[in-house]
């Protein structure tokens, strides 16, 4: 009897032991902040981002938005203005000025 793995199940171990390596270099204490973030309540979340980081950011906001957060990206037609203290996550520090280099203006 051959215990050789197929081509197939290769494939399928190889991303298993990529996605274990991933969660086991997770720092825990940083991954429970980020959990504490998203279960603060928030009116509003913002996406931003430009080209292809773009198309992230807007597929992120509509997960956000079927996952039940009020989410908009940036520049769509029908976003809100964000409050300077709403939540937003950016694909580049480009993308939204409070999120540049200490030291900087934010200001291209």
């Amino acid at each position: 009897m051959d215990n050789s793995l197929s081509a197939g199940e290769a494939s399928w171990l190889a991303v298993g032991d990529e996605i274990s390596g991933a969660l086991a270099a997770l720092d825990p204490a940083a991954f429970a902040t980020l959990v504490a973030v998203f279960r603060v309540p928030v009116r509003r979340w913002f996406f931003s981002g430009q080209g292809r980081s773009g198309l992230v950011a807007r597929m992120a906001a509509t997960r956000f938005m079927h996952a039940g957060f009020a989410s908009h990206f940036v520049g769509e037609a029908t976003a809100p203005s964000p409050s300077p203290k709403a939540p937003r996550l950016c694909s580049r520090a480009a993308c939204c000025p409070s999120t540049t280099r200490p030291g900087s203006s934010g200001r291209a």
